[in-house]
């Protein structure tokens, strides 16, 4: 399997980005009908908001291109992102036109370190995003 994909993968990678396009239109097509039917997520009837309030929102206003606004909708899902998107880009530079710079930077992307760091952010991004709540219930 794995000889397969090293052989096969530049026709690998082609195919996710032509896929992309029309999972990117149904993304929208489903973030427009959550928005119609204005759904409420479970923690927001507790008066808090989890990792992804906002998402829905947030995916519309992206694939609308109003990326400032997308940000406010969820700062945290805009960094992630962010963050595999420029690793795709890397990915696609290292594979596509072997330039061994974008090698290097996502393996110093990808370590243990950045990944603790992330998931330090999603902790203060949790605690800020419903401070109120907290101090409603200590």
């Amino acid at each position: 399997m794995k000889v397969w994909m090293h052989k096969h993968i530049k026709k690998i990678l082609l195919t996710c980005h032509i896929m992309a396009i029309p999972i990117a239109l149904f993304l929208r097509y489903l973030s427009e009908q959550m928005l119609s039917i204005n759904a409420v997520c479970p923690w927001r009837r507790v008066g808090a908001q989890c990792l992804t309030c906002g998402g829905t929102h947030f995916v519309n206003d992206l694939l609308s291109g109003n990326v400032l606004s997308a940000c406010k909708h969820n700062a945290f899902l805009f960094l992630l992102t962010f963050f595999f998107t420029i690793s795709l880009i890397f990915v696609d530079l290292d594979v596509f036109f072997n330039v061994s710079t974008a090698r290097k930077l996502l393996r110093k992307m990808y370590t243990v370190r950045v990944l603790i760091f992330l998931c330090i952010i999603l902790i203060f991004f949790l605690i800020y995003r419903n401070q109120n709540v907290w101090l409603v219930y200590f």
